[in-house]
């Protein structure tokens, strides 16, 4: 009776163990998932900060032409 005993306290240590990793396992599955999912926004983050960068360098660069065309046309107008 004893030995049944033992092994039924073996047979629910091996159960809650293993039901201890599977949750385990899901969590750091999920955990995964997530950063994943960070890594993927942040990416974004990033490629949308570029597209800033390049969308402000370019009307900067646009002003900086424009100015001197308009006094130059100016001048021109005025020559005529």
């Amino acid at each position: 009776m004893q030995f049944i005993e033992i092994i039924a306290g073996q047979l629910a240590n091996i159960i809650e163990r293993t039901r201890y990793e599977r949750q385990l396992l899901e969590k750091n599955d999920a955990l995964t998932k997530a950063r994943e999912e960070i890594e993927k926004q942040h990416n974004r983050i990033v490629e949308m900060e570029k597209y800033q960068v390049l969308v402000q360098a370019a009307a900067s660069i646009n002003h900086e032409i424009n100015n001197p065309l308009t006094a130059i046309i100016g001048n021109l107008d005025l020559i005529s």
